[in-house]
Formats: structure tokens, sequence, C-alpha cells
């Protein structure tokens, strides 16, 4: 029952946090609506990332003992969300320095949690991370890997925050089930902070998340991972691949598209993402609302991702499984991208 407590009384702050913005026309006016990838029309605040964070850090305080108030882990996650905030009011950063600077708080992080990866039980790389510098780097660039993913498919209204909340559920079952308590005391109270944004951004997209939300919620879904698998040795650490295959395979595919088959930048965004092409295929002609259509886009794409993902609950201990499930995802995935790809330039 107290894990029903902590969701709601965490939801509730997010809830009033974001009422708060909703209502500032000033906070409305920072949204430049300038991207390539915008599929919204009037300008929306895109703090929701400050309320996640205001949310679980009050909402923890008031729970008790925590992980996530180690002071430490407080200021990196903080510094994490400042990057995105200052890159959702100003869109001055270059590419390189935010890299650099994620580099560096990652890295702070894996190494004062002690949280490398020193086995993806395949003898001929548990070879090379039994070096810790090597081991460290390796995780660094999983983690900056998962982080940016996470921001790339923040498209649509509710699906990065949906799949967020998918993928902290099923780390509370986990967690709940081998009795680790502190990944399993946080957990409700990151579900009922994403549960309160999530009621203004889907389905009237009131408010986004922003870069600030999506780099916080992605630094905070690797490192839940990281901290469940590496302590706990009958959780394997393929469970990270699985829940986190989605935007992680979404970004590796739209790199190698950019690169080999349109033989681009990949680092120049476009339209040709997996839920753009969905959007374009089965609910833009639709005479409905921009923002319903929106909505609707997700819907699609989180049930995609919830059949590939729940079996985690019963196989995360069993890396053979979590493996086939990543590659039969990945070959889903392709499969399905290519005929949507088709219909849209025919």
């Amino acid at each position: 029952m107290k894990f029903l407590y902590a969701t709601i009384y965490s939801a509730a702050i997010s809830w009033f946090i974001i009422f708060l913005f909703s209502r500032s026309s000033t906070l409305r006016s920072l949204d430049k609506h300038n991207n390539l990838q915008d599929f919204h029309l009037d300008p929306t605040p895109r703090f929701g990332g400050i309320a996640i964070f205001a949310s679980i850090f009050l909402a923890v305080f008031v729970n008790g003992e925590s992980e996530f108030i180690e002071p430490r882990l407080f200021v990196l996650s903080f510094l994490i969300l400042a990057l995105g905030l200052f890159e959702d009011i100003f869109s001055v950063i270059k590419p390189i320095y935010r890299f650099i600077f994620l580099a560096v708080v990652v890295t702070i992080t894996v190494i004062h949690f002690e949280l490398e990866i020193t086995s993806l039980e395949v003898d001929a790389i548990d070879f090379f991370l039994k070096f810790d510098t090597l081991s460290i780097l390796f995780t660094v660039f999983v983690v900056l890997g998962a982080i940016n993913a996470v921001n790339i498919i923040d498209g649509f209204n509710g699906l990065m925050l949906g799949y967020s909340l998918l993928v902290f559920s099923i780390l509370f079952f986990i967690s709940s089930e081998i009795g680790f308590e502190p990944i399993s005391t946080n957990l409700p109270i990151y579900i009922g902070a994403i549960l309160g944004v999530l009621f203004f951004n889907y389905p009237r997209g009131k408010i986004f998340s922003g870069d600030c939300g999506s780099y916080f919620l992605g630094f905070l879904l690797t490192y839940s991972i990281l901290y469940l698998s590496i302590r706990n040795h009958n959780v394997s650490i393929w469970i990270g691949v699985l829940l986190l295959i989605y935007p992680l395979y979404e970004t590796l595919f739209s790199i190698f598209r950019k690169l080999f088959i349109r033989k681009k930048d990949p680092m120049r965004p476009d339209k040709l993402h997996l839920h753009m092409l969905i959007y374009h295929k089965y609910f833009r002609m639709l005479k409905l609302s921009t923002v319903t259509k929106n909505s609707l886009t997700s819907l699609p794409i989180l049930l995609i991702c919830t059949i590939f993902s729940v079996p985690v609950i019963f196989f995360y201990n069993n890396s053979k499984v979590l493996v086939f499930l990543s590659v039969l995802f990945m070959i889903f995935y392709t499969t399905f991208y290519f005929y949507l790809l088709r219909r849209r330039l025919h």
C-alpha cells in the first residue's frame, strides 16, 4: 500500500507544478516552434522535465530513505536536467558541447556508483571488459547512447513519457519480485511523477517534456537498469537492451539509413523516423484535430513496445531469451519501417 501512496503523492506534486506552468503565457512564448520534427501547432511549454525532477525530489524527501536522494546523484541528475533546460530555452548549444557535457556527467556517475558493465556473457567481449578503463568507456558509451535515444523518440504526445512509464513499471515488478528495495522503493515515485505530467501531455499536448525531461528520464532509466542488474547477479544485464531496444535501435537504424541509404549527415534531423511514418500512413488524413492525430500516433508504437517488453518480467534472468526477443524486435522494426517507407514514397 505504501507504494500506492508514493505514486499518488508524487503524481499530485507533479500535477500541481504542471498546472502552474500551463497557466503561464510567458512559458508558452518560449516555444519557438521552428523544429523540422515538430508536429504541433500552438506554442507549448517544454518544462515537463522540471516538474518530474522536482516532484521526484520532493516525494522522495517525504518518503524517507532513498538512493535517489543521495546528494551526488541528485547533483548529477540536476546537471543533466539543466543542460536540457538550457537547450529548451536558448537552442544554442552545439551538439559536440552537449555530448562532452553529458559524457563528463555520465562518467562521474558510472565511476562513483560503480555501475561499470563488466560482462555481457560473451567471452570475446568480456575479455576486454575485464579491464577497468575499457569497461568504464563502454558503459559511458552505452548510457550516452540511451540518453540521446530517449530524446529522439520524444516526438509525439505521450510517446516518450509512455515508454518511460512502461519501463519503470516493468523494473518495479522485477525489483519487487527479487526484493530489491533500493529500486522498488523509488520506482512508484518515478511513475507518479510521470503520470502527473502525462495528464497534461496526453492526449491534449498542453505541455511537453522538453530536452530537460527526455535527458533526465533517459539518465534515470539507464541508472535504474544498471543499478538493478549490476547489484543483482540473478538479473541479466541484457534486460537493459530489451527494455530500451526501441529508442536504441531507432537511433542506430536512423544513423545507418542516413549515412548509407540517403547519404546525408546522420546528425541532421528529418521526418523519416518510424513514429513519423506511422503518423503519415495511418493518421495524417483522418478528419480529426492535429493534436488528436498526434496523440493517436503514439498508441501503436507503445503497444508494440509493450508486447516485446513485458516478457522481461518473466525472463529477467534468462539472457538467451532476452537477446532473442531483442533480435526479433529489430527484425520486426526493420520490416515494418521499409513497408511504411515504400507507402510514404509512392
